[in-house]
């Protein structure tokens, strides 16, 4: 997986001249690690050779007590393989329950993260993330507005390499249904001998469930929270699928 941050020449013209009044810095879950600092208008490039990404970004609001906080994503280029969403995060507060969108394009996502109290080390928590099909590239613009003015954007150039040989093997392969899921999740692998290992985590990167288990898995989600999960299965240590499904009571 190779990440470069480069200067997106947009950010030169008076559109996309903001003063910078929050921090926005990528992140590596689950240690928090801060992997780079992103300028107003810069793209972040996200080259893999898998079938999904993630890229957690914390935003720090300087001077900022309260206010509310919403997103735009807005597809630059886009190909039918690539499916994305933004999720929105209050940090470090666990009890807060975070929200997820998908591009829109025109209009500022609903509902807005409201009310935000930024205690002293509190920051939100942004993450972008998505799924390939099959070797493609994307790129996505995504804007921040605090108090309804707009005061940041960042884009995000996605690719994948998705070998052409791993596309044609379709025997091995997992599926997970219904998606959405309330009370109970199934998850059906194929092409697969044996137990395969079933890890499911939050968009945070918390593993939430992590065991060995046969071709047909029925798992009880109920107790999880409303949200969007990566189910992944995995044969000996090798990935085989990862695929992103919602909790939803």
């Amino acid at each position: 997986m190779k990440k470069i941050i480069t200067l997106l020449l947009l950010a030169a013209s008076s559109s996309y001249s903001f003063a910078q009044t929050v921090l926005m810095e990528e992140i590596e879950l689950p240690s928090y690690t801060v992997m780079g600092v992103i300028g107003s208008g810069d793209t972040i490039e996200y080259n893999t050779a898998g079938d999904v990404f993630e890229m957690p970004i914390r935003l720090t609001f300087s001077g900022v007590a309260s206010g509310n906080v919403s997103f735009r994503v807005k597809e630059i280029s886009t190909n039918p393989c690539v499916m994305d969403q933004i999720c929105g995060f209050l940090f470090p507060d666990p009890g807060f329950q975070g929200s997820c969108w998908s591009p829109n394009n025109a209009n500022y996502t609903t509902p807005t993260m409201s009310g935000i109290n930024f205690a002293a080390g509190d920051t939100v928590l942004v993450k972008p993330i998505g799924s390939f099909s099959c070797g493609a590239c994307a790129q996505f613009r995504y804007f921040i507005r605090l108090d309804g003015v707009e005061i940041d954007s960042f884009d995000l150039k996605v690719c994948s390499t998705l070998a052409l040989e791993d596309e044609a093997k379709e025997e091995l392969d997992m599926n997970a249904f219904p998606n959405p899921a309330s009370n109970q999740l199934t998850i059906n692998t194929t092409g697969i001998e044996g137990n395969v290992e079933l890890r499911i985590t939050d968009v945070l990167g918390k593993v939430v469930y992590d065991e060995t288990v046969g071709t047909t898995k029925k798992l009880d989600v109920s107790s999880f929270k409303n949200g969007v999960y990566l189910v992944t299965v995995l044969d000996k240590g090798k990935l085989i699928k990862t695929k992103r499904v919602v909790i939803k009571h």
